[in-house]
């Protein structure tokens, strides 16, 4: 690799200053250890980790996933530290030798994770789904891409599917990584600049603030909902390097002003650093998987962090705790701590159980693997002496060939479906789309009459599908039930938005305009339409959840009010169709899965598969529990307007027992909330009984 150089008439006096101020400064490598080494930084490293294990591992540590800023801004502290070394010391910047160290540093270990994952996933994950997911996060990881990756196949990091994917916590790593790739040449640049004009210490610092305030923009206005016209999706929100760097141009400026500073911290070093401790403390307690992030609450880790470094190596309570022993030892195996933690516990929760005991466990057990590797890969690479050439190619081969192999041969053997005819047969049933869906039956997929009508030439009057995703999966059985009646059917549908007039309360304002205007154009078309029978169905528990925040569907009142708000806005719904002569079908949710009976086609594993045939059940009761309340209000609106209803409960769960798969090896569900196709078509003759009783 290239080598980039620095001015060549930079004098003793600036390159003294420059050494002055890095020499409080904390090194991450062994090799530049002694004066420069800070056990304190190290035991910050075992509070952030142990912060994100906790988290993970469900124990009351809310806001534990900020131990990830935390490591962003120790990141920016150490490597501004070293490179500030190395252009005071050499007056250049090797570009070369610091992609080596970080090479050495990082990929050994990641590359044996994945590839461990990669084997195990054969067995313990999902060929659902699951496996698939695995296979291109893994990659992803290899190829510095992982954040990007798992925002397009896993989604947000709350949900419930980042549960299933046991590379999910490598996002920040490739978040680091991409940090790596640019940030050198930023400092670079400011530090060229300022030889120039002779101020060395202000060129970085402008540098350095600059992307870094661009960046807390980027992620306020995102925090506050809005988006920035020109910035690509994959580049902001939670996993988006532009909103994560001005975290590590923290610490970047907190080794930029490090003579300054250590002056100023000996001082105060004790209040810094209990202030530091404070925020550290109610970053944990208070922030939550609701919160906005990263946002205005990603300033309390941030700064909590900012002072426990600013504090150095000052003799108080706070420092010593984090430079003790056991706190150092942590520190010094976060790396491979943060790598294991998170498969061994997603591993646990598919296969045995979800409860507290077992990932508590599970995580424990992690420090065994991670205990291996630091001990027997992470630690030999590092300290053995790799500048470049042919003994680094040959490294960079041995280690990423073998992972990348097994998870390519992960993904092609799941994508390719090259396991029993029971799996093939499963994973069809799953994966079927529903024809409404095919169709692009949509507003947003730009639906029009004629591709959304079926039995186009038939004499009867014509049937209308309306609703959301809960309508959608009923499209099989409305054609099958269209063509027995000898019906024209039409179906104009919207995912994730009802159908049912008045202003949405979603949170998201893109999603809450879409809902707001499909009523309404549905509600005209049918109003112009053809007099016929209107099938409305919809998730109507959705209608009722009460949510917050930038990742939640919609906020709204909860218990009776919302009863009676769905009530009033349903009845407003059907009045003006039947005024305009058509007749109204109500189709009660199908029961929906959840709580302790959530039913997770990802967490039926190879090794579940081959045992019990991911069977699952759930009593009727629980339904009722969740359900219930929604379905009276749906019967009192039809009892209220005369619309037909249809409660599809009893084809479904037979004998009051919900059930994922038949007994015939009829797959139900395709998830937790939505019927297989197969499951549609089975229900075509109750749809026709229906249709024809309210005609």
């Amino acid at each position: 690799m290239t080598r980039a150089h620095g001015p060549t008439n930079v004098s003793p006096t600036r390159r003294k200053s420059v050494s002055t101020a890095t020499a409080v400064i904390a090194s991450p490598t062994p090799a530049a250890q002694g004066r420069h080494h800070r056990s304190d930084v190290q035991g910050l490293r075992a509070i952030a980790v142990l912060m994100v294990v906790c988290f993970h591992a469900g124990l009351p540590a809310p806001g534990g996933f900020v131990g990830v800023d935390v490591f962003f801004v120790i990141s920016g502290f150490v490597i501004t530290a070293m490179l500030m070394r190395e252009w005071s010391r050499d007056g250049r910047i090797r570009f070369g030798r610091f992609y080596v160290r970080r090479f050495t540093r990082l990929a050994p270990a990641l590359a044996l994770t994945v590839g461990v994952v990669m084997l195990a996933s054969f067995l313990l994950l999902s060929p659902f789904g699951g496996q698939e997911t695995a296979s291109k996060t893994g990659l992803g990881a290899l190829l510095l891409a992982a954040n990007f990756v798992i925002a397009r196949t896993t989604g947000d990091y709350f949900d419930a599917s980042a549960d299933n994917n046991p590379l999910l916590n490598l996002w920040s790593l490739s978040v680091e990584e991409q940090f790596y790739l640019v940030f050198p040449f930023v400092l670079l640049l400011g530090w060229l600049i300022a030889a120039h004009r002779k101020r060395l210490h202000v060129g970085p610092v402008v540098a350095v603030g600059t992307v870094g305030a661009v960046s807390l923009a980027l992620a306020l206005i995102g925090a506050a909902g809005f988006h920035v016209p020109g910035v690509p999706d994959d580049l902001v929100g939670f996993y988006g390097p532009a909103t994560r760097v001005w975290e590590f141009a923290a610490g970047a400026l907190l080794a930029l002003g490090g003579a300054r500073l250590s002056a100023a911290s000996a001082r105060s070093a004790i209040p810094v650093s209990i202030v530091g401790a404070g925020l550290l403390g109610v970053s944990l307690l208070i922030i939550n998987d609701t919160t906005p992030f990263p946002g205005p609450w990603t300033l309390l880790p941030v700064l909590g962090t900012v002072f426990l470094i600013a504090a150095g190596p000052a003799d108080t309570v706070v420092t010593k705790v984090l430079a003790s022993a056991p706190m150092v030892w942590i520190g010094d195996r976060s790396y491979s701590i943060y790598l294991w933690h998170w498969p061994c516990i997603v591993f646990a929760r598919l296969n045995w159980s979800a409860s507290l005991p077992v990932l508590v466990l599970a995580a424990a057990a992690s420090f065994i693997p991670a205990y291996a590797s630091y001990r027997w890969v992470e630690q030999p690479v590092r300290t053995k002496a790799t500048t470049g050439g042919t003994s680094f190619v040959r490294l960079v081969a041995l280690t990423m060939a073998p992972p990348l192999v097994v998870a390519g041969a992960l993904g092609y053997a799941a994508d390719h479906e090259l396991w029993s005819g029971s799996v093939r047969d499963y994973r069809a049933m799953i994966r079927s789309h529903h024809a409404g869906d095919d169709a692009h039956c949509t507003t947003t997929m730009g639906w029009t009459a004629e591709a959304c009508t079926w039995n186009q030439d038939a004499a009867g009057p014509p049937i209308y599908l309306v609703g959301d995703s809960n309508a959608d999966h009923f499209s099989e059985a409305m054609m099958d039930a269209s063509t027995s009646l000898a019906r024209p059917l039409v179906m104009r549908l919207e995912a994730g938005c009802s159908y049912i007039l008045g202003e949405s309360t979603l949170t998201d304002r893109d999603w809450r305009g879409r809902c707001n205007r499909y009523p309404v154009q549905a509600q005209d078309y049918l109003l112009g339409a053809e007099k016929g029978v209107v099938v409305i169905a919809n998730a109507y528990g959705d209608f009722r959840k009460t949510f917050a925040g930038e990742r939640n569907r919609r906020i709204d009142v909860a218990g009776k009010a919302s009863e009676t708000e769905l009530f009033s806005r349903l009845t407003d719904t059907i009045r003006p169709l039947q005024e305009a002569g058509h007749e109204v079908l109500l189709v009660q949710t199908v029961p929906h899965w959840g709580g302790a009976a959530a039913l997770n086609w990802q967490a039926c594993t190879t090794v579940k598969l081959l045992s019990d045939g991911c069977q699952q059940t759930m009593p009727i009761a629980e339904v009722t529990v969740r359900q219930g309340d929604i379905a009276h209000v749906v019967s009192e609106v039809t009892a209220s307007t005369g619309a037909g209803v249809l409660d599809l409960t009893e084809a479904i769960c037979p004998a009051g027992i919900c059930s994922a798969v038949s007994p015939e090896g009829l797959v139900r569900y395709r998830d937790g909330v939505h019927i297989t196709v197969d499951q549609s078509h089975a229900l075509a003759p109750f749809f026709e009984a229906a249709i024809a009783r309210v005609s």
